[in-house]
């Protein structure tokens, strides 16, 4: 058996924390990517606005802490898209069944449905980006840090 010197161990252990405290931001990342890229396949499409806006935002948490968010940011290309955002998150559906929709208003996420032909286009598109990746991200993170902690 070989004792190593308490400096060796602490230097050991500090590179160990940062290596996983890194590979967990890269997975976080990535993760965020793709709800990002699957919420705006997942979004109507009128004039693009409502797609650009959903945005990864970062800000610095607690103690320091990168945090990531998926978000609608409510100006985008100049257009004030928040509270039409919400509207077609929330009510897509309803919306497009009222009596007389203008055809037009709906040719965008007509043709985005033929390119996109696995997902369904329309309401509720930020929430089911979310929880199609919440189903892997805890076991692939799992994996990552475990990897990273074996070296």
């Amino acid at each position: 058996m070989r004792v190593k010197g308490v400096d060796q161990v602490r230097a050991e252990l500090r590179h160990t924390r940062e290596r996983v405290v890194d590979t967990a931001r890269g997975a976080m990342r990535r993760a965020a990517l793709r709800i990002r890229d699957e919420a705006r396949i997942n979004a109507p499409r009128d004039k693009w606005n409502l797609e650009e806006a959903i945005q990864i935002i970062r800000t610095v948490g607690e103690r320091g802490r990168l945090q990531l968010d998926i978000d609608i940011v409510s100006s985008v290309n100049g257009v004030d898209v928040g509270q039409y955002a919400l509207i077609i998150h929330e009510n897509y559906e309803s919306i497009i069944r009222e009596p007389n929709p203008d055809p037009l208003a709906r040719q965008g996420t007509k043709d985005k449905q033929r390119q996109y032909p696995d997902h369904v286009i329309g309401e509720k598109f930020l929430q089911r980006a979310a929880e199609k990746e919440q189903g892997t991200l805890t076991k692939h993170l799992v994996s990552v840090i475990t990897k990273a902690i074996e070296g």
